[in-house]
């Protein structure tokens, strides 16, 4: 019995895996698991995060990771670039004396800090938003 090793991927170009293929015969049989709209790529992605390029016909760029936290440097030169920081100034100053503490004398700023969500949603900004600038910000 011979066997090969396909590769698949979503219609949204998401790897979803590698199956074993067995020959029955003259024919290809593909491994049960296989959803049903899988469609087969030539070669996995190296790292699980790429998405299939339909233009290329191959894997994209890894996506940068989100960081966990950045400095507050760093975080307020991302708000600068874009042109978000007196936005996000004038919102700090309208919270809490601990809240503003935290603000001014944190030693990192966290991506899950409690801070951030409140903010994101007071100023109108997606998790994908907020994730950016801290991609931005990890590169300052």
């Amino acid at each position: 019995m011979t066997q090969t090793t396909k590769y698949y991927r979503d219609a949204d170009g998401n790897y979803l895996g590698a199956w074993t293929t067995v020959r029955d015969g003259d024919r290809w049989v593909d491994h049960p698991d296989v959803p049903q709209d899988a469609i087969e790529v030539d070669q996995p992605p190296t790292d699980g995060r790429q998405k299939w390029d339909e233009v290329a016909g191959d894997w994209g760029p890894i996506p940068p990771t989100v960081p966990e936290f950045v400095t507050p440097l760093q975080a307020r030169k991302a708000l600068r670039q874009a042109n978000l920081y007196d936005t996000v100034m004038a919102w700090i100053g309208q919270q809490s004396d601990e809240v503003q503490e935290t603000w001014e004398y944190a030693l990192e700023i966290r991506r899950d800090n409690p801070i951030i969500a409140d903010a994101a949603v007071a100023l109108g900004l997606t998790e994908q938003q907020v994730d950016a600038l801290f991609i931005l910000a990890a590169t300052l």
